[in-house]
């Protein structure tokens, strides 16, 4: 079992998503969304111009204010806070979704609801093209982060890497390759997540017709 693995079944062994979202306990909300953000998304610093890749969050305990950030060495890149442009996908959560996983979605006007984004096209049908969509985030962005209970959804980015390609070529192609091996994982792990949450909803749905 591999550590993406072993972190989601860990997580799901922990949270046995309750029916009713006031059951779950903040630290398991942030815990949750502190996984998803170190495995898929590259975080900016802001004022410092920092993009870190690697990382771990950890809470600031009574402060609460913004998650603490410790990048691992060699994975972060001075960038200009101006090369992000907003992106038209979101982290969206709902914890009273029977999947209760943050999903990289994007919004539908037409019917004024969050559409879960094709795994297809993150890992497969946009990279033929070299536009693959590679989201990040930015840190005053999680403020508060430890005290959602309740829907969320998490504005992301998108680095203008023509202005890089111009600025860097060689640390362009670095860095899309290592933003595309984070989406790749995120994509993987919320394969895992889901497949696990139909086998329990299966298993749950199977044990309530034999009471009944």
């Amino acid at each position: 079992m591999d550590d993406l693995t072993a972190s989601v079944s860990a997580l799901l062994a922990q949270a046995r998503r309750p029916a009713h979202l006031t059951q779950k306990t903040l630290d398991e909300h942030f815990e949750l969304f502190c996984l998803v953000m170190e495995r898929g998304f590259a975080i900016h610093t802001g004022s410092s111009n920092r993009l870190v890749v690697e990382y771990k969050l950890e809470d600031t305990d009574s402060g609460r204010q913004l998650p603490r950030i410790h990048p691992q060495s060699g994975t972060h890149f001075q960038l200009p806070e101006s090369w992000l442009i907003p992106s038209d996908h979101f982290l969206f959560y709902d914890p009273s979704d029977d999947t209760d996983f943050p999903q990289l979605a994007t919004f539908d006007a037409s019917s004024n609801q969050f559409v879960q984004a094709s795994w297809e096209d993150l890992v497969d049908l946009n990279k033929l093209h070299n536009q693959q969509v590679l989201p990040l985030a930015k840190l005053r962005s999680l403020r508060g982060l430890h005290y959602i209970k309740d829907i969320a959804c998490l504005q992301l980015f998108e680095l203008n890497f023509d202005r890089l390609f111009d600025r860097d070529a060689l640390l362009a192609e670095q860095l899309r390759g290592l933003l595309a091996d984070k989406m790749a994982r995120h994509v993987e792990a919320s394969r895992h997540w889901l497949k696990a949450s139909r086998s329990e909803q299966i298993a749950l749905k199977y044990l309530a017709r034999k009471k009944t």
